[in-house]
C-alpha cells in the first residue's frame, strides 16, 4: 500500500517537473515581440502578460522584446531562467545574495536610502572623476556582496547571451575590450569586476521616482528578487511585470521607475548593473591611482609629463583613486601621498576612443 502511494507521489512529482520544464522552454522558444510608439496618453498598459503558446495548455509568461515602433531601436528585453536547473541554481544563489545584502545593510545604515548601495567603479553625475564607489570603500561587508553580484550575473548572462538581441549583443561583446582597458590602468582595483558591467546598485524596495540614467551605456540589467514589481517605461506608457528571478535588459536613458503591483506586498529587492559610457568609449586623459592606507592599498600616481618635480597630493580617504577627463581637476586634501617625478617615457599612452 505504501509503495503504491510512493509511486503515485513520484508520478505526480515527475509530471509537475515535466510541466515546469515545458513552460520554461516555451517562455524561451516563443518570445513575444512588441513594437510600440511613444505616447502622450495618461493611461498605462500592462504588457507581456501570460499568453497561450504552442502545445502548452495553460497561459505562459514568455520572454519579451520591446522595440520603438518609429526608430526600430530596442527598448527592453525581459528574460526568465532558461531551464529548470538554472532556475533552481538562481533560487539558491538569491538566498545567499539576500543574506549578504542584509549583512551589508547593517553597516553605515544611516547613509542608505531604501537600502540603496552603489558597489563598483563609476563616475558620479557631473563629476569627471572615475572612482570606486563610497559604499564599496566604507562598507566592510560590501566586498562579499559585490562578489556575489558578479557571480550571480555571470550565472545568468552567460546562459542568456544567445537570447539577447543583435544590437545589444554586439555592445556586450565589445565591453570586454573596455574592461580590459580599465583594468590595464586600474589594475587590482577593478580586477574583481566582470566583463559585462563596472558598477551595480542594490535596492531593498521599488524606485518610485521617474528617472533616467543617461550616462550609462545601453543596455543595463535589472535583476529582480523576492516579489513581483512593475517596471514602468514612461514614454511608452507601459508597465512590464518582473517576477522574482526575472531580468530586464533595457535602455535606462528612457524615463522609468519601478512600483509594486500589490502595495501591501513586501520582500522585494533587486540590483541593477551597468557600465558608464565614458568607460565603454575608453575616454581618459590622465590618471590618478592613490589609495587609503587603512584599506591596505599602495599609493601610485600617473600624471601627464607636464607635471614635474616633487608634488604632495592629499587624497580624500573616501575617494581612494580616480581617473580624470582633464588634468586640471582639483585634488582634495587628507592623507598626504608623495608623487615621484616622471619623464614622458614613463607615462603610458592613453587609448583614443573610436
Amino acid at each position: 500500500m505504501v509503495r503504491k502511494k510512493d509511486k503515485a507521489k513520484d508520478k505526480g512529482s515527475n509530471k509537475r517537473l515535466k510541466e515546469q520544464r515545458a513552460k520554461i522552454n516555451a517562455a524561451k522558444e516563443f518570445p513575444e515581440a512588441i513594437w510600440l510608439p511613444q505616447s502622450r496618453q495618461n493611461r498605462y498598459t500592462l504588457v507581456g502578460e501570460p499568453r497561450q503558446v504552442h502545445l502548452i495548455n495553460e497561459p505562459v509568461k514568455t520572454n519579451l522584446i520591446i522595440s520603438d515602433a518609429d526608430t526600430g531601436e530596442l527598448v527592453l528585453q525581459r528574460i526568465s531562467p532558461t531551464s529548470l536547473d538554472k532556475k533552481l541554481a538562481a533560487e539558491k544563489s538569491a538566498k545567499k545574495g539576500l543574506k549578504l545584502y542584509k549583512k551589508a545593510q547593517t553597516t553605515n545604515k544611516s547613509n542608505q536610502n531604501r537600502g540603496t548601495m552603489h558597489l563598483g567603479f563609476w563616475n558620479q553625475q557631473g563629476n569627471s572623476q572615475y572612482q570606486l564607489t563610497k559604499d564599496l570603500i566604507w562598507n566592510t561587508n560590501a566586498d562579499k556582496l559585490l562578489e556575489w553580484a558578479r557571480d550571480h550575473s555571470d550565472l545568468y548572462l552567460q546562459t542568456l547571451h544567445p537570447l539577447i538581441q543583435a544590437p545589444w549583443h554586439q555592445h556586450l561583446d565589445t565591453r570586454k575590450a573596455s574592461m580590459d582597458w580599465l583594468r590595464a590602468y586600474m589594475q587590482e582595483q577593478v580586477a574583481f569586476l566582470p566583463d559585462w558591467w563596472a558598477c551595480c546598485t542594490f535596492f531593498s524596495d521599488t524606485t518610485p521616482q521617474v528617472h533616467t540614467d543617461s550616462q550609462d551605456q545601453a543596455p543595463s540589467f535589472l535583476f529582480n528578487f523576492g516579489a513581483p514589481t512593475l517596471l514602468r517605461l514612461e514614454p511608452y506608457k507601459i508597465d512590464v511585470q518582473l517576477d522574482p528571478l526575472d531580468i530586464a535588459i533595457f535602455n535606462t536613458s528612457i524615463k522609468h521607475k519601478t512600483h509594486s503591483p500589490n502595495p501591501s506586498a513586501t520582500g522585494r529587492w533587486a540590483f541593477s548593473s551597468f557600465m558608464r559610457k565614458v568607460f565603454y568609449e575608453m575616454r581618459a586623459w590622465c590618471m590618478l591611482q592613490a589609495t587609503s592606507p587603512a584599506r591596505g592599498w599602495s599609493s601610485k600616481v600617473v600624471l601627464p609629463p607636464s607635471v614635474s618635480g616633487m608634488l604632495k597630493l592629499n587624497i580624500d580617504a573616501s575617494v581612494p583613486l580616480g581617473l580624470f577627463h582633464t588634468c586640471s581637476s582639483p585634488f582634495h586634501v587628507h592623507d598626504a601621498v608623495q608623487v615621484l617625478p616622471m619623464s614622458i617615457r614613463d607615462v603610458p599612452s592613453m587609448p583614443t576612443s573610436t
